[in-house]
């Protein structure tokens, strides 16, 4: 009988082992379609958050096979770039200059970012041809649509501007919105007509046991996915590495590509 026990405990100590390696490496492509009466021609949109970069390891070169593979017209990032630290720099330049971005590229900043040096990431992610919205808008034309894309500082420690991101920028057009929380909710007002927020931080609650316990687990009112809100589409990706505990369960690194296409009526 001791023997049976040690024998079964062992094969569950494995199982979960197992589990959680697949679950912390294996990245999953999400396709989203998003339909808006403000569009003409579809276009497509990649989001990569919560990089918390350590390495160019197996993640990476999956992501950048990805990324290298589909077609795409924007590329979004929703902060936590780095992992707390500033010697992350370096694996974060050769893992964006891997991606080989050819078309417009936009950022906003997460909680770890604020333990490095902001303006050395700035630096770097313009290099690469990332503009990092700080607090900050630009409008711009897209394949014939008019495009208003809105980034505020991480919300987390009360950064978040989104009235100063909103000035200057016109409200005709699809309005796309980057955040690395959902507390930018709070802050959205009627008149700013927002159609797509995107965001991150949550990582799916990094080990998931079902909706419900997870969020009371880390006192999440939303977890991750596709949330359709009153006149907006929220969208939280699960994020790419981790955070405190180096491994995931149950919810796998994502990229999400989002197809934005116009409503029929």
């Amino acid at each position: 009988m001791n023997l049976f026990l040690a024998l079964l405990g062992s094969l569950f100590v494995f199982s979960f082992t197992y589990i959680c390696y697949r679950d912390t490496v294996a990245v999953e492509l999400n396709r989203v379609t998003v339909l808006s009466d403000k569009v003409g021609h579809s276009f497509k949109i990649i989001h990569l958050s919560d990089l918390h970069i350590t390495k160019n390891g197996s993640k990476e070169k999956q992501i950048s096979r990805i990324l290298n593979s589909e077609e795409f017209d924007l590329c979004v990032f929703t902060g936590d770039f780095l992992q707390k630290s500033s010697r992350y720099f370096e694996p974060l330049a050769n893992f964006l200059e891997s991606l080989a971005l050819e078309v417009p590229a936009f950022a906003v900043t997460g909680n770890h970012d604020y333990e490095v040096d902001i303006a050395r990431l700035e630096e770097l992610l313009a290099r690469e041809g990332i503009r990092l919205l700080l607090n900050d808008g630009e409008q711009f034309n897209l394949l014939g649509n008019q495009l208003n894309i809105l980034g505020v500082e991480d919300p987390t420690y009360g950064r978040a501007d989104l009235r100063a991101a909103r000035a200057g920028v016109r409200t005709e057009g699809f309005n796309l919105l980057l955040s690395h929380t959902y507390d930018v909710l709070e802050s959205i007002e009627p008149e700013m007509d927002i159609d797509l927020l995107l965001c991150g931080d949550t990582h799916g609650g990094q080990y998931y046991f079902g909706d419900r316990l997870t969020k009371r687990m880390h006192r999440f009112q939303y977890l991750a996915g596709r949330y359709d809100l009153d006149n907006l589409v929220m969208y939280i990706n699960r994020g790419i590495g981790t955070s405190v505990i180096p491994f995931r369960f149950r919810t796998r690194p994502e990229v999400t590509l989002y197809e934005v296409k116009k409503e029929a009526f």
